[in-house]
């Protein structure tokens, strides 16, 4: 018990924990209720603000607490479980009159779900929308209005659009380059990728086994473990400084996934379309085109907007490899535009805003094709 209360004091001190919470866990009976409760204290107070965290410990303990006592649970299981019959209830009931508790109890089952299904899409669109609406009215702030009202928009006499013009003129250029990296990198790695799952869902090979399995080796190996290599690498074909780097190292890294995923849908594709081809002299570039494109339409629109979204945040390998300022890409620009001393958080955020602006529109236009890729092969027949 001293050992406990020396260890609930130091998380008051050091976390910020709640005294009610703590004082509540020492005198409580389990030691579950009390390991759940250290385990959600550090985990909600090291990742999540104090005021949360502090909410997110003190409900845990509470349905925990609440939830472990016999009587509560029994009071619960008896709320939705129908009463008993008895002897004289039985001969003078209806079969409508005993499914009246069962349907009530769904009914209340029914809502729970309902409102838990609603409440958990309310808090993921409030978390995607949230960012995106601070971001937005920060960047029509200056400094002093972002530090006095932070989350307020505040009246349009206020509002400084002087900051989107110094954004657009810094962004821009880096812009046209993060394009020409993305879009260059995307249709490389769509066109190889599919000449690759093609070879390896058709065809059987000595040592084809092997080449699959150090693909999935280089699925599990992160990318900053070759990143020296790979620098010694671009500085011998001199490559350092240049665009093509960034092209050319984003495609070959991008065949791994790419290749791992068409492979299973060209693998899915029935033989008899092939065998039918064949019988028709059809040699395997035009299987590719007459088969395998057309119905690999949405998995190469899913991979390549995955492929396009990280080239267009790549970031430490440009850091590394260019130096020309005209040349660099849009993420790079962004962390210098934050300043070393002081961040201008008004120029900073619209800039985040117009460099999110060709993301935002190819989503637009390749969302339903996305989705079908995402749902391709998992409905079978």
């Amino acid at each position: 018990m001293l050992l406990l209360i020396i260890g609930v004091g130091g998380l008051i001190i050091q976390q910020g924990v709640s005294p009610l919470s703590a004082l509540v866990l020492i005198l409580d009976y389990g030691i579950l209720v009390r390991v759940l409760w250290f385990a959600v204290a550090w985990l909600s107070f090291a990742y999540i603000p104090h005021f949360l965290g502090e909410l997110v410990g003190d409900g845990v303990v509470i349905a925990a607490i609440t939830f472990s006592r016999p009587n509560v649970r029994k009071r619960i299981y008896n709320f939705f479980r129908p009463p008993a019959p008895t002897k004289e209830s039985v001969a003078n009931t209806s079969i409508r009159d005993v499914m009246k508790p069962v349907s009530k109890a769904q009914e209340i089952g029914s809502w729970i779900l309902r409102g838990m299904k609603h409440g958990t899409i309310l808090g993921v669109l409030a978390f995607a929308f949230v960012p995106l609406y601070l971001m937005l009215i920060v960047s029509l702030k200056t400094n002093t209005q972002f530090y006095q009202s932070p989350i307020s928009l505040g009246s349009p006499s206020g509002w400084h659009w002087e900051n989107w013009r110094t954004a657009w003129d810094m962004v821009t250029p880096t812009v046209a380059n993060s394009l020409f990296v993305s879009c260059s990198s995307t249709l490389l790695t769509l066109c190889l990728a599919l000449l690759g799952a093609y070879f390896f869902a058709r065809y059987r090979m000595p040592l084809s086994t092997f080449l699959w399995n150090a693909i999935l080796l280089l699925m599990m190996m992160p990318a900053i473990a070759n990143l020296v290599p790979l620098f010694n690498l671009l500085k011998d074909l001199n490559l350092l400084n240049t665009l093509s780097a960034l092209v050319i190292v984003g495609a070959s890294g991008g065949q791994i996934f790419a290749i791992f995923t068409l492979r299973q849908f060209v693998g899915d594709i029935p033989q008899d379309l092939f065998e039918a081809a064949e019988i028709d002299g059809a040699n395997h570039f035009q299987q590719m085109k007459n088969i395998v494109i057309p119905l690999s339409g949405p998995i190469l629109g899913t991979v390549g907007v995955m492929h396009f979204l990280s080239q267009w945040n790549d970031f430490v390998l440009p850091l590394i490899v260019m130096r020309d300022h005209a040349r660099l890409p849009v993420m790079v620009q962004l962390i210098r535009m934050s300043g070393e001393y002081i961040k201008l958080w008004g120029p900073l955020m619209a800039g985040y805003a117009i460099a999110s602006i060709p993301i935002i529109i190819l989503f637009v236009f390749s969302m339903k094709l996305f989705v079908k890729g995402l749902t391709e092969g998992a409905v079978k027949g």
